[in-house]
């Protein structure tokens, strides 16, 4: 779906009329416009979104300018919350993010993040969207429309699909860490 594709749904649930472009010289369109991508990167942030992951190994700089730690790496441009941060041995390392950089005493590092590209909600899972249309509606409801009513019912919706987006998309995930010699397990025998 496109993100005017998504608003419209949005707008369809709250009964205001559908827009074809952002740039249109309407109030729907220009709400839309001023809240579509905030809101789109806020839901992202919320959680590690299996589809809105990437894992790059970070260029580090030449100059550092935090005398805190050896090494200065640059951020991607589409980053916008860490999911880890790793050394080339798969070593969870100690790092720290300063606006546009990542600093770490550790030399050559591999960063899992969650990215937001604008324009591209094409890799958005059907259960992220659904709940996006949900917080699109309570964040555009009274302005757009006037009924307080609706708030909390889009809130309710919104907490309901956000808590089954994150559930279906951890299912996506697999295991994340096995555990091979647990103490437990060896004394269970269940291996």
């Amino acid at each position: 779906m496109t993100p005017v594709e998504i608003v419209n749904w949005a707008f369809g649930v709250m009964g205001v009329e559908p827009i074809t472009s952002f740039t249109e010289d309407t109030e729907p369109a220009k709400l839309a416009n001023r809240i579509y991508e905030i809101t789109v990167k806020a839901l992202l942030s919320k959680a590690d979104w299996n589809f809105a992951t990437k894992r790059v190994s970070l260029n580090k700089l030449a100059t550092n300018d935090n005398n805190n730690y050896s090494y200065a790496y640059q951020l991607p441009s589409d980053f916008l919350k860490v999911v880890n941060v790793r050394d080339t041995n798969n070593n969870q390392i100690v790092y720290e993010i300063q606006a546009d950089k990542l600093y770490s005493n550790t030399d050559g590092i591999y960063l899992s993040y969650i990215y937001y590209a604008a324009g591209d909600s094409g890799n958005f899972s059907m259960p992220f969207i659904d709940t996006l249309k949900y917080k699109l509606a309570l964040d555009m409801c009274i302005p757009l429309t006037g009924k307080t009513e609706l708030v909390k019912y889009f809130a309710a919706m919104y907490e309901t699909t956000l808590k089954q987006a994150k559930a279906l998309d951890a299912q996506q995930a697999g295991i994340k860490r096995a555990v091979w010699n647990s103490d437990w397990i060896n004394a269970r025998g269940i291996y």
